[in-house]
């Protein structure tokens, strides 16, 4: 009962007393008199009447007992009641400890915080004991002893306490000794166990988060939407210059040289209605430099007041990596410009070349023609057979000279000729090339297969029928010595690419030599036994590439040989 209170009861009391004691003397005077008057000198009455007297004293004596009592243990049950309930709404239970005995009587909040029936329920100062957690035993029996010596006045003691289920709950307990011994020694020891769990647990997540926030290696910033700091972490005043946890009560304008509290008010209005990209801006230092740095930022609430975080990283080495860049993407520029100067001369070049093969080198070769026919048709009386035979070598010789010229000329044009990618029914190309080999065909009863019915494929005409033509001639020519010439004209789908495919039963090779043959001038027969000028197979490779494609083969000496092409789509 606190001290206010105490004087206020007093005097309520006092006042029921006096009240109580003129009520008794009114009663003893006048009821003497009026019991007198009736009985006047009729002793028995008068004795009757003095009996009823003080029997009717008893009874309403008894009344006002019986009310104030009443009133009394109703107020203390409500008061009790109400404390029971503030107890347990404040998540609380009482302890009294008689030091004497080591027995503690609790309330019912204690045992429930613990998940124990509160009815079966015994605490003892030895279960007490039992009931700590072992890290937290010393430190809270330390509290108690210093408290029962009376150097503590009341002690506090956080610890955890062993739960019905095996688990642990942190528990709050707060008492004083209320009553020693004439000698000093505590008899008696009062106060309440609160649970503190959930603040326990709270407050070390807090803790955790902290420790995480303040050491990681992103910076933090926590600012009031009128641009206050309220927080930043190590990383950010690392980064900035400052001393840890100085940065506290700063103004956005002192760390940040693009956001007066004026502009960054009008930023948090935006943040407010949506979220906002990550944005550049320029950190001051304490020492006055500026770094440029990358900021996302959020907006969020906490009991009605508004904050923002930010999450800003330091973007100076990926400025100087883009500038970095941009002076590469200037040097590749000019290097593009030079270089393409030099092709368009190279290619000028190459055209003056093309230019003095085709007309220098073709005049002798049809002056050696023309002379080796004149020999044969003018002075063949005079010529003997070996001489004709001769003359007739030097003629193929020309003729040789003349087609490997033309592949030439055809080889160097090739790169400077555009692509022109169209939509190509690729079964009416094969018919269309296979139509002029078609005296050869019937003469050698060569069987030819190819697919039935359009087939589309997106590519450069002009390329496609140097590739394919140069492969069925290829497949004709190995394909003489072959009693029954068999050729084959396939189309595969691929992911994403069309596979052609030229089969034939010729001759074949030994694939030690497959990459060989796709150079120029490279042969691997005799141009006796079978003619040619090596450019072709290299010219079918050269086209495939510049159409995105490629070529290979699959082959065995005496066993045919397939070559494949295949283009993206």
């Amino acid at each position: 009962m606190g001290g206010q209170e105490r004087p206020d009861v007093q005097g309520r009391a006092l006042q029921v007393a006096l009240g109580y004691a003129v009520l008794g003397a009114l009663w003893i005077l006048f009821s003497d008199r009026i019991v007198a008057f009736y009985a006047g000198d009729d002793v028995v009455q008068l004795n009757w009447l003095q009996t009823y007297k003080g029997w009717a004293f008893v009874l309403v004596t008894a009344i006002l007992v019986y009310l104030m009592a009443f009133r009394a243990i109703a107020a203390l049950l409500a008061s009790d009641a109400r404390l029971r309930l503030a107890m347990q709404a404040a998540g609380q239970g009482l302890f009294d400890i008689d030091l004497a005995s080591g027995v503690i009587t609790v309330s019912p909040e204690y045992p429930r915080m613990l998940g124990f029936d509160p009815e079966s329920f015994k605490e003892t100062l030895a279960t007490w004991h039992a009931r700590l957690h072992p890290d937290d035993r010393q430190r809270a029996e330390d509290q108690l002893s210093r408290c029962l010596a009376g150097s503590l006045a009341a002690c506090a003691v956080e610890a955890r306490r062993k739960m019905s289920d095996g688990g642990w709950k942190w528990i709050l307990s707060v008492g004083a000794v209320v009553e020693r011994s004439e000698s000093g020694l505590p008899r008696r020891m009062v106060g309440t166990h609160t649970d503190i769990d959930l603040l326990k647990r709270t407050d070390t997540a807090l803790k955790r988060f902290r420790f995480i926030v303040d050491n990681a290696g992103q910076e933090v910033y926590l600012v009031r939407p009128d641009g206050t700091l309220l927080y930043a972490n190590r990383a950010a005043a690392a980064s900035l210059g400052y001393p840890p946890d100085t940065m506290a009560g700063m103004r956005i304008g002192d760390v940040d040289a693009l956001y007066s509290s004026e502009v960054f008010r009008a930023h948090v209005e935006d943040l407010r209605r949506h979220s906002l990209p990550p944005f550049e801006t320029m950190h001051k230092t304490s020492d006055g430099r500026q770094i440029p740095k990358e900021v996302r930022a959020a907006y969020f609430e906490v009991d009605g007041e508004g904050f923002v975080c930010g999450f800003a990283q330091d973007i100076t080495h990926r400025r100087e990596a883009e500038e970095a860049i941009r002076r590469l993407n200037q040097e590749l520029e000019c290097r593009v410009e030079e270089r393409t100067k030099q092709l368009e001369a190279a290619n000028h070049e190459l055209e003056s070349f093309s230019y003095s093969v085709s007309h220098d080198l073709k005049a002798p070769l049809r002056g050696i023609d023309g002379y080796s026919q004149i020999l044969l048709e003018d002075h063949a009386a005079r010529l003997d057979d070996d001489a004709r035979v001769l003359i007739g070598n030097i003629r193929r010789g020309v003729h040789q000279m003349h087609d490997l010229i033309e592949d030439l000329l055809a080889y160097s044009r090739m790169e400077r000729q555009a692509l022109d990618e169209r939509v190509i029914d690729l079964v009416a190309l094969f018919d269309a090339l296979l139509a002029g080999y078609g005296d050869e065909i019937a003469a050698r009863r060569i069987r030819v297969s190819r697919p039935s019915g359009p087939v589309s494929i997106r590519a450069d005409r002009d390329g496609l029928a140097l590739i394919l033509r140069n492969l069925l001639e290829n497949a004709f020519k190995f394909t003489r010595e072959s009693p029954q010439p068999e050729i084959e004209l396939g189309i595969d789908n691929a992911p994403d690419a069309v596979r052609i495919r030229v089969r034939d039963n010729g001759i074949g090779f030994d694939m030690r030599y497959h990459d060989r043959i796709f150079d120029v001038f490279q042969r691997l027969h005799r141009v006796e036994a079978y003619p040619g000028t090596g450019v072709g197979l290299a010219m079918v490779k050269r086209a495939a590439t510049r159409m995105g494609g490629r070529v290979w083969a699959e082959s065995e000496p005496n066993a045919g040989a397939s070559f494949f092409v295949e283009l993206p789509q």
